[in-house]
């Protein structure tokens, strides 16, 4: 096996649907929470309480140079765990959303401080790695100025993994995110929630 298809493998297993992106030039990551077993794209069969960041995951998180996990899921990391990521010099932030949910202004704003705080080596996490995690992931790129003009478009959304059900949009509507007026998040190509 080449190192390039170990390191897929690796992805597939630890931490699956991982995926790297920059806003404003700063390199983040995102993915499923760690080791998760669902099937996407709803998760059957996987949810947020199957998360296991052990020491393989750990590590993994080092060596592609996270320093800081936001996580989306609606069960946080046991004490030992948050522990074990410190240990590691990883910081950890959990701002939950309910599966197929939006988080609220104070929600995206705690999400922002905390990738503003750490100047690279970001990583978001949800059930699935879409949905939630992209949901965060566009709410700092709106609060980053990336949209200087516009509100998200479709195609934004959809780079990003945005969760596009009737609920997150409607959450993000509540706290003007969803994307322009017009833009229908229903018409197929949208990315599931997990």
């Amino acid at each position: 096996m080449s190192n390039a298809e170990e390191t897929v493998a690796a992805d597939a297993v630890i931490f699956p649907n991982w995926a790297s992106f920059s806003i404003k030039g700063r390199q983040s990551t995102r993915s499923a929470c760690p080791h998760y077993k669902g099937v996407p794209p709803h998760g059957a069969g996987g949810d947020d309480k199957q998360q296991d960041m052990d020491a393989p995951a750990i590590s993994y998180l080092k060596g592609k140079g996270v320093k800081y996990v936001i996580s989306a899921n609606a069960i946080e990391l046991t004490p030992v765990q948050k522990s074990d990521l410190q240990k590691a010099g990883i910081g950890y932030l959990w701002v939950p959303v309910p599966d197929f949910g939006a988080p609220d202004i104070a929600k995206f704003k705690k999400a922002h401080d905390g990738y503003v705080a750490n100047k690279s080596g970001v990583h978001f996490y949800c059930g699935w790695g879409n949905g939630r995690s992209g949901t965060y992931i566009t709410g700092v790129e709106i609060l980053e100025g990336v949209y200087p003009s516009h509100k998200p478009t479709r195609a934004d959304y959809d780079r990003n993994k945005t969760g596009t059900g009737a609920t997150e949009l409607e959450g993000m509507r509540g706290i003007g995110l969803a994307p322009n007026e017009g833009v229908s998040m229903s018409d197929g190509g949208g990315s599931s929630s997990a």
